[in-house]
């Protein structure tokens, strides 16, 4: 199972809120440090050696999705305001860009 990198946008409240590069970086920073402080300490641990790869993998993928949600908030609490944008759409189909 792959372990993804955060996604470049959140969605609140149904809403899509896209990340502008310094959001981004910021949403990484927050949710990154962390997990990899964690991860370090767990790495060392014994509990660590005696887990099968796939209990390592995904030991991994939850401590990740564990420390996304606090970056998240994290990043939501700053106090330069995100805006809410909509998406732009493309002007053949109606739909979104990716």
């Amino acid at each position: 199972m792959p372990i993804s990198i955060p996604q470049r946008h959140l969605t609140i409240e149904g809403k899509r809120l896209d990340l502008d590069a310094q959001q981004y970086d910021e949403l990484v920073q927050l949710s990154g440090k962390p997990a990899k402080q964690y991860l370090d300490e767990l790495i060392r641990s014994p509990e660590w050696r005696s887990m099968t790869d796939v209990d390592g993998v995904e030991a991994v993928k939850n401590a990740m999705a564990d420390f996304r949600d606090p970056g998240r908030a994290a990043l939501l609490e700053r106090p330069r305001k995100l805006a809410l944008r909509p998406r732009p759409r493309c002007a053949d189909d109606g739909r979104a860009p990716r």
